[in-house]
């Protein structure tokens, strides 16, 4: 899906965004490819020297139901969280343009975060889950445009997570039926049916980076330098983001090290069972997402696969689980 960036354009983002007299682009660095935008750096003639172009997809490319004005959810988004947490490293938004007119697709403009996405360790997922707990502070749209759903402008809100949840996976669903992709479909719906008790618990709205994980937090020399990436966001339940899925240091950063209090659902042995029902339904989430998402999208066949056993691995543990 990648986009021919040529620098007559991007100069002319660039003056777009930035007071006159704009500096000057003198060269485009295409970033390593992601799942769903191009990223381009600029380099600039002077201050602030570099700056991130995320471009969508062009218009005319499928993509899946819950990934449309993916690009118009993070420009809403990271202002409110600049307000709410100024002292954490994210990038500032410069320009949001979903007019066409330069490029024929939406764009946004961002300032640069200097550092590497973290590795994979346990140290790294610990601070992760840490910087993931104040995210999950954003507070909620006031009425009348608050409820559970996408954190996407223009996005249906529903009035209970149930509800909300059932909505996103429903549609992944119908994308992968509209392609002809393989997927268990009547178990992942008779799944869903028959324990989505669960997410009753869940009975207000927070903020959710789906795909959250220490790879969304940048760091250079051993400091947190940045925290990237609020497309896939979503009001309900915090612990559907994707950093939960491996538990352990992400986790154990998210909680704090302390024991599991004041968590949708209560304590004791039936409220634990019930958020480990909910994470399982989370990860049913995440597993279809994978497989549709691989073919919308051009993901790896080794990460498809992956995802397949996996849903098989906890549609297994569903079916052994009392029905909610």
């Amino acid at each position: 899906m990648a986009l021919l960036l040529t620098l007559p354009a991007a100069q002319a983002i660039l003056s777009k965004a930035l007071p006159s007299p704009a500096p000057t682009v003198t060269s485009i660095t295409e970033l390593p490819d992601t799942y769903f935008n191009t990223l381009y750096l600029l380099h600039l003639s002077h201050a602030p020297h570099t700056v991130v172009l995320k471009v969508s997809p062009p218009l005319a490319v499928r993509v899946l139901r819950i990934d449309a004005g993916l690009s118009a959810a993070e420009a809403t988004l990271l202002p409110l969280l600049h307000a709410h947490l100024p002292a954490l490293p994210l990038p500032a938004l410069l320009l949001h343009d979903s007019s066409c007119t330069i490029l024929d697709t939406p764009y946004t403009l961002l300032s640069h975060l200097p550092g590497t996405p973290s590795p994979p360790t346990a140290a790294t997922a610990v601070a992760a889950g840490k910087l993931y707990r104040q995210l999950s502070t954003l507070p909620p749209p006031p009425p009348p445009h608050g409820g559970f759903g996408r954190a996407a402008p223009g996005a249906r809100r529903h009035a209970t997570w149930r509800a909300a949840f059932t909505a996103l996976l429903e549609a992944v669903l119908r994308d992968g039926e509209d392609a002809l992709v393989f997927v268990p479909y009547e178990r992942v719906r008779a799944a869903v049916a028959a324990h989505g008790g669960v997410l009753e618990d869940v009975q207000v709205p927070r903020f959710c980076v789906l795909d959250f994980e220490a790879g969304a937090v940048l760091v250079d020399g051993g400091e947190v330098t940045g925290v990237v990436d609020f497309e896939r966001c979503v009001w309900g339940d915090p612990e559907m983001a994707r950093g939960f899925r491996d538990g352990g240091g992400f986790e154990e950063g998210w909680r704090g090290g302390a024991e599991k209090e004041g968590q949708e659902g209560g304590n004791g042995e039936d409220a634990e069972w019930r958020r480990r029902c909910r994470a399982r339904l989370y990860e049913v989430f995440h597993c279809v997402v994978g497989i549709v998402g691989a073919f919308y999208y051009g993901l790896n066949a080794e990460r498809e696969m992956g995802e397949r056993k996996r849903l098989v691995e906890v549609l297994d543990e569903l079916a052994r689980f009392e029905a909610a």
